[in-house]
């Protein structure tokens, strides 16, 4: 959703009114706009939330985004930002580390920093979520030693999937029936995150053991286009016996097979009906989601929805009409 585009507004008010837009989207905050080669200021905020989860999106000219210790003071609530540069050259500091911020990575700061800063050079987009620290339900000073590290986790990469999935398909996700689900898998992934890089070793088992499911459908989510997503894959990557993975699902009224089924055609199932993929044939809508053999997608959607796919797309170009 778009909360604000400077291009709207006097050049003369734009660092003002979105620095007050900021603050009141994220916190008290220090904002440093870095100017275009017009010696203007340029700058595209948008923002969603996900139940207990929120997804900005800051598009535009340069800037330093920071938060000193008084600014840290002012907020009553503490809070987790992560950020990802999606484009554009991007630097991030926490407290006395630096580092260089790229597509590829994610950044962690939390409100007990004494000083953390995103940044980026000329144009680009910096992409992050935030969330309550009382969410994770970790202890603060484990929260806040994980910070610097979690960039590094082994699981880092899988929430950065989830990041970039969300910001691709933010409005349509946020208005979905799925959106506090959606939020509480991410919670439960930066939970995860934070466990791995710091914490007991028990600590790190037991937090381990309680995502491992919001873990597996993530992965799912992740490569549900897939054609070769099977029950198989999935429990070797996550490190379990094909039995153990059936006892997982089983144990929350699942069939992770009919999950990958039912999920597939949902896919297929709103791009027929999207005016934007009305240019693109059933059969590669089909094979978009996995379903390799036209006729096996046909006879998936006629068992699932009663039409088959074809039928379904009429239907809806009929009542847009």
């Amino acid at each position: 959703m778009l909360v604000l585009d400077t291009d709207d507004l006097p050049a003369t008010d734009r660092i003002d009114v979105y620095r007050a837009t900021a603050i009141d989207q994220g916190g008290s905050c220090s904002i440093e706009p870095e100017l275009d080669e017009r010696g203007r200021f340029r700058m595209r905020l948008q923002a969603w939330q996900f139940g207990p989860v929120g997804l900005f999106a800051n598009f535009g000219s340069g800037m330093r985004y920071l938060q000193t210790e008084r600014d840290l003071r002012r907020d009553h609530w503490s809070s987790i930002s992560i950020f990802n540069q999606a484009t554009g050259d991007g630097g991030f500091i926490w407290n006395d580390t630096e580092r260089r911020l790229t597509s590829d990575d994610l950044a962690f700061a939390c409100k007990s920093a004494r000083y953390w800063e995103s940044r980026w050079s000329n144009t680009g987009e910096n992409v992050g979520l935030q969330l309550r620290a009382d969410q994770v339900g970790l202890p603060e000073d484990l929260i806040r030693d994980a910070m610097p590290l979690a960039g590094h986790s082994s699981l880092t990469p899988l929430l950065l999937t989830q990041l970039r999935s969300l910001r691709a398909d933010a409005d349509r996700l946020s208005a979905g029936p799925g959106v506090e689900a959606i939020g509480d898998a991410v919670v439960e992934l930066v939970r995860a995150v934070i466990a791995s890089v710091t914490g007991s070793a028990p600590v790190r088992r037991a937090v381990a053991e309680e995502t491992r499911f919001v873990r597996i459908v993530t992965y799912l989510t992740v490569h549900l286009t897939d054609p070769d997503l099977t029950p198989a894959r999935v429990a070797a990557v996550h490190n379990l016996t094909l039995p153990a993975l059936h006892r997982l699902f089983h144990a929350e009224g699942l069939d992770v097979q009919e999950w990958i089924a039912q999920h597939r055609l949902e896919g297929a199932r709103d791009d027929l009906a999207s005016h934007a993929h009305s240019h693109r044939t059933i059969a590669d809508i089909g094979r978009s989601w996995g379903y390799i053999d036209p006729t096996s997608f046909t006879r998936g959607f006629r068992r699932a929805y009663g039409l088959t796919p074809g039928h379904w797309r009429r239907l809806h170009r009929e009542m847009s009409t």
